[in-house]
C-alpha cells in the first residue's frame, strides 16, 4: 500500500454550534422530539424521511456540533462513560442487539428526561410494536435487560468540535479512470473505490492507497460498506474483500465451490445483511456477519430479454426487500418472491430498444426508480411504470435510445441515482451531469465547466448532509446549494 502525507489546515477547519461553545439541551431535546414518527430504515439519516437507531443519533448530535457516528458500535468509546443513576439529558444510552445474552453493542438513543424515579430516551426503533423514532420509559420497558452503559459526548454542556470539509482540497487523490464508489465510515474517514485502480483511505491527514497488490481481489472497487462492527467492505469485479485494522482478507469463493441457493431455503433478508455484485454472473454476494454466500438469480432459460445480468445496482426497499440490477432486467425479492422487470413489457421499449439497467433506487416514499443507459429513467409506482424521462420531456425526439452520446438536456444514460435528506431525488447522467427532482420540478446542474467527461458514477451523502458526486475523470465535486466544488 501506498501513503501520501498532505497538510491538514489546508482544507479543513473546526466549528462549534455557538460562539461560547456550549449545547443547548433544550433546542437538542425539541429537534429530536420533531422527529417522532419518522419511520425506521436501516443505513439511513434522513430527517423527516428515515432513520436507523445511529442514523437518528448522529443527525440529533452532528446538529449541534457534537462528535458522534453512523455505526452504533462506536458509540462505546466516544466521549465518557458514566453510571446510569449519574446520567444526563443529552447522554447517549447505549444497548447490546436483540439477541439472547448479547453483550455487543446493537442500539443507541438519547436520554431527554432524567429523575431519581423516571429515566426517558428517544431512539429510532426497528421492532414491529414502536417502530421509528419513539420515545421509551427505560425503567418500564425491556431495554433494562439490554443495557451496556451511559456515555456522555459533551461535558458541562462544552460543545465538541465536528470536523467538516470546508474548501476545496488539491488535486491529491490520484485517480484517473474515475471513482466508482465512496464511503465515509463511522470513524468519519472517507473511502473510495476507483473504476481501475483500487480503494483508498484517507483519513483527514493521508491517503493510503490499496490494489490486488495488497490483497483486493480486483482493481475495480464497485461498492464500499461497513458492517455493524466497523469492518469495511469492497464488492470489487472479482470478488469481495474485507479491510480490518490494516489487514486485507478475499472472501471470494473459489468458482468451483459457487452454488444456487433454493428460494424457499437459503434466501433470508436482514436489514444488516450486506449484499454485493457477483461480477458477471447471474447472483449476488451476501454476507451475514458469518460468511460470504453466493445467490443465483431465477434467470428463465432461453427467454429472448436474458442476454446479460452483472449485477449494475442494489437498493433496500422500505419494507426490508431487495431489489437487484442487472444489465438486462430488475428482480426485486421480498423473502419469499421474485418479481422481474424485463424488456417484456411493450410500454417500456419499442422495437429493437432493450433495458440497460446501470442504477437503481428505492426512495422513502416506496418508489421505485430505475436508471438506464439509453432508455431514461423508469419510475414504478405500485403495479404501474412509466418512462419518466420520456414524460418529462428529457429524451430528444430523435434519440436513437441507445448508448450513443446524448443531446444537451437529455436524461437518457442515468448510472447514478440518490435521495437527499430533504427527500430531493437525484440523477447521475454520463452525458449531461447532475439532474435535481424535488417533486415537482426537474433542474439539470454542469459539474465543473472545463471537465472532459461529466459522467457520474455514484452521488453520496455524507454524515453532514453534503452531497458528493464521484466523477467519471477520478475528482469527487460537492454541491453546495448552487454548483458545485472539488474537494478530492
Amino acid at each position: 500500500m501506498k501513503s501520501i502525507v498532505f497538510l491538514f489546515w489546508a482544507f479543513l477547519s473546526f466549528e462549534t454550534s455557538a460562539q461560547d461553545g456550549t449545547v443547548n439541551i433544550d433546542s437538542l431535546v425539541e429537534l429530536a422530539k420533531s422527529q417522532v414518527g419518522v419511520t425506521y430504515k436501516w443505513g439511513t439519516s434522513n430527517p423527516n424521511v428515515s432513520f436507523d437507531c445511529s442514523g437518528f443519533t448522529s443527525y440529533i448530535y452532528s446538529s449541534f456540533d457534537v462528535k458522534s457516528s453512523r455505526s452504533s458500535k462506536a458509540y462505546g468509546t466516544l466521549g465518557e462513560k458514566v453510571a446510569l443513576e449519574e446520567s444526563k439529558v443529552g447522554d447517549c444510552i447505549v444497548f447490546s442487539g436483540t439477541g439472547d445474552g448479547s453483550k455487543t453493542i446493537g442500539h443507541v438513543g438519547i436520554v431527554i428526561e432524567k429523575s431519581e424515579e423516571e429515566l426517558k430516551f428517544i431512539h429510532c426503533s426497528s421492532s414491529k410494536k414502536h417502530y421509528g423514532v419513539t420515545v421509551t420509559d427505560y425503567y418500564s420497558s425491556n431495554y433494562t435487560k439490554r443495557f451496556l452503559q451511559v456515555r456522555r459526548l459533551f461535558s458541562s454542556n462544552s460543545n465538541l468540535d465536528t470536523l467538516n470539509l470546508k474548501t476545496i482540497i488539491p488535486d491529491t487523490l490520484k485517480y484517473n479512470t474515475g471513482i466508482r464508489a465512496i464511503l465515509q465510515d463511522s470513524k468519519g474517514n472517507f473511502w473510495f473505490g476507483s473504476n481501475q485502480e483500487g480503494a483508498c483511505l484517507f483519513d483527514g491527514e493521508n491517503f493510503t492507497y490499496f490494489t490486488v497488490s495488497d490483497g483486493l481481489s480486483d482493481n475495480q472497487v464497485r461498492t464500499i460498506q461497513e458492517d455493524q462492527n466497523g469492518t469495511i467492505w469492497f464488492g470489487t469485479a472479482k470478488g469481495v474483500c474485507s479491510y480490518t485494522n490494516g489487514i486485507i482478507e478475499n472472501h471470494h469463493p473459489n468458482t468451483s465451490t459457487l452454488r444456487p441457493m433454493p428460494v424457499d431455503e437459503n434466501w433470508e433478508l436482514d436489514d444488516n445483511y450486506l449484499w454485493f455484485n457477483a461480477g458477471e454472473s447471474a447472483g449476488v454476494y451476501r454476507y451475514n456477519g458469518e460468511q460470504v454466500d453466493y445467490f443465483e438469480l431465477p434467470v428463465q432459460a432461453g427467454h429472448s430479454n436474458f442476454r446479460d445480468f452483472g449485477n449494475t445496482g442494489l437498493s433496500k426497499g422500505k419494507k426490508g426487500n431487495l431489489w437487484i440490477a442487472t444489465y438486462d432486467a430488475v428482480f426485486g425479492y421480498d423473502g419469499k418472491t421474485f418479481e422481474i422487470i424485463d424488456g417484456t413489457d411493450s410500454s417500456l421499449t419499442n422495437g429493437d430498444e432493450y433495458l440497460h439497467v446501470r442504477s437503481i433506487l428505492e426512495d422513502s416514499k416506496g418508489n421505485l426508480w430505475i436508471g438506464n443507459n439509453g432508455l431514461g429513467v423508469l419510475l414504478k409506482q405500485g403495479n404501474s411504470i412509466l418512462n419518466f424521462s420520456e414524460k418529462n420531456e428529457l429524451i430528444h425526439e430523435n434519440s436513437d435510445r441507445n448508448g450513443n452520446r446524448s443531446h444537451p438536456g437529455n436524461l437518457k444514460h442515468i448510472f447514478a441515482i440518490t435521495e437527499d435528506n430533504k427527500g430531493n431525488i437525484w440523477f447521475g447522467d454520463r452525458d449531461t451531469g447532475a439532474w435535481k427532482y424535488d417533486g415537482t420540478t426537474m433542474k439539470n446542474y454542469v459539474i465543473g465547466e472545463n471537465l472532459v467527461s461529466q459522467m457520474i458514477w455514484q452521488i453520496y451523502e455524507d454524515v453532514n448532509g453534503g452531497l458528493l458526486f464521484a466523477m467519471g475523470n477520478g475528482g469527487v465535486y460537492r454541491f453546495n446549494g448552487e454548483g458545485f466544488e472539488r474537494v478530492f
